[in-house]
């Protein structure tokens, strides 16, 4: 798995500003307010791809996946340890698809990005979405004094007694439960 920046700046200088950053998420480098108040632009780093529109281009030019059996290995590889990171922090994605997935090509790394639906939930919740990936005692006592993530400050936190909005992600993405209307999720 990749290692994780622990100072909130993301330089590797060891700070820790109280935010622990993973580097397969998208990093938010600023908040811009505009004239008015309703105007608030949220500045990201720059990644050249997002992967449906480079799956899609590639396979209708060539008929076959612009990846390898081993890139699209790392990629998953990438993709399941950002989720770990998430779900450490209490935090579901709940728009995970293609186009949420950026690929810098140079570096082959995969970034994480689209948290408008994203939430804070409790943490008996993130534990029965447990991906049977596990953790050493040392890295639970590790993860366990990290303080709380930088997307995790700019997402609503859902109390446990209230449930999940239904709206989430389009058809094609969207869970089994919420299809069959289950008032929570698993």
């Amino acid at each position: 798995m990749r290692e994780v920046a622990m100072d909130g700046d993301g330089d590797g200088d060891g700070h820790d500003s109280g935010r622990a950053r993973h580097e397969n998420i998208i990093h938010l480098k600023e908040v811009a307010v505009g004239s008015n108040s309703s105007a608030i632009f949220l500045v990201f780093e720059f990644v050249h791809f997002d992967l449906a529109k480079l799956v899609e281009e590639h396979f209708n030019k060539y008929a076959r996946s612009p990846f390898t059996l081993v890139e699209t290995k790392c990629l998953a590889l990438q993709l399941l340890s950002d989720l770990e990171f998430l779900h450490a922090r209490c935090i579901v994605h709940r728009d995970l698809k293609l186009s949420n997935l950026l690929y810098c090509k140079d570096r082959g790394m995969l970034k994480l990005a689209g948290f408008g639906l994203a939430r804070k939930v409790s943490a008996s919740s993130v534990s029965s979405m447990s991906m049977s990936m596990s953790m050493s005692s040392s890295n639970r006592k590790r993860k366990s004094m990290i303080v709380d993530s930088s997307m995790s400050m700019l997402l609503p936190a859902s109390p446990p007694a209230e449930p999940l909005t239904p709206k989430v992600v389009s058809l094609w993405y969207r869970p089994p439960e919420l299809l069959l209307e289950a008032e929570s999720f698993t």
